[in-house]
């Protein structure tokens, strides 16, 4: 009995030290400098460990500093998928031609167009097109392969049934902290964000970084890294 009262009091001692500590007693949080912002963190986020060609790299994480002039964050990046999409094929009844069937999934317009032809509706010539296939499980299953001109990308693009993203080529969701979500999806891309002209001067998926640049409405601008936060 006379253990427990003991191991009581010295219990009672240790809470009221413990109660009695205030901000005076840490002199090195005087120094600290207050945060105007609503958002607080106060996170830690272990290094990235990987192994890349032999070498094994470490990479940190930069805090992400939110202030009420630029309270945005880079959200999500996701690949960009190409606007045109084979939907399927025929052959013309007056010159045996086969006829190719494409798709914009942006404007939901469709289009059909020859070999050596142009499609103006979609901005594109048709100029090359084959029709592959494969066998699984003793079935064997066909697909048309169409090679395109794009003229909006002056670039040559190979097509099939299924949805093609472009290399190198992102749409980046960045946020900010009240849930509004804006989508960029190439540099140099301006999007009005509240009183302020927002536009996307950069990015880099391997580090997962963007850069932005601000202008309000009085003219003046700066520059801002946000970093991918999952």
């Amino acid at each position: 009995m006379q253990l427990d009262v003991e191991n009581q009091k010295k219990t009672e001692e240790e809470g009221l030290t413990l109660l009695s500590f205030t901000k005076k007693d840490f002199p090195w949080t005087q120094g600290l400098k207050k945060d105007k912002s609503p958002i607080e963190f106060d996170l830690f986020t272990c290094p990235s460990v990987y192994s890349e060609g032999g070498k094994t790299i470490v990479r940190t994480h930069d805090v992400l500093m939110v202030d009420d002039t630029f309270p945005l964050y880079l959200s999500e990046v996701r690949d960009k998928p190409y606007r045109i999409r084979v939907e399927g094929y025929s052959q013309s009844k007056d010159n045996g031609k086969t006829i190719v069937m494409f798709k914009d999934i942006e404007t939901e317009k469709y289009g059909e167009c020859a070999v050596g032809d142009k499609c103006a509706d979609l901005k594109i010539r048709v100029i090359g097109f084959d029709v592959q296939g494969y066998e699984k499980d003793g079935v064997y299953y066909e697909f048309p392969v169409a090679t395109i001109n794009d003229d909006i990308l002056k670039k040559e693009i190979v097509l099939t049934n299924e949805q093609k993203f472009l290399d190198d080529e992102y749409l980046l969701v960045i946020k900010d902290f009240s849930g509004n979500e804006y989508i960029f999806s190439n540099i140099g891309d301006t999007m009005q964000i509240g009183e302020a002209a927002c536009k996307l001067s950069s990015f880099s998926k391997k580090e997962g970084i963007a850069k932005l640049s601000l202008k309000d409405a009085n003219g003046h601008e700066f520059n801002k890294t946000i970093h991918l936060i999952r």
